[in-house]
């Protein structure tokens, strides 16, 4: 969704945030990370379809390996 189109509808109604206004949080998402700092989450949302998607900011991006060594996270496939 980070080329302005929905892989879902194929529209290009994206829009993207950093502030995301979740009524049980401080507007702003998470990745929880044990050792260190959580990383920033943005948010993707086609207002055609209503398809949403969230991502890690690409300045967080380097760190994610280390995160996924946890117990934790599986991987997929």
């Amino acid at each position: 969704m980070k080329d302005g189109i929905c892989p879902n509808c194929k529209a290009s109604q994206v829009y993207n945030s950093d502030f995301i206004p979740l009524q049980a949080g401080e507007g702003r998402l998470g990745l929880y990370n044990p050792k260190g700092a959580n990383f920033q989450m943005q948010v993707f949302l086609c207002i055609n379809c209503g398809h949403i998607e969230f991502g890690v900011e690409e300045k967080s991006l380097g760190g994610l390996a280390e995160l996924v060594k946890s117990d934790k996270w599986k991987k997929v496939g």
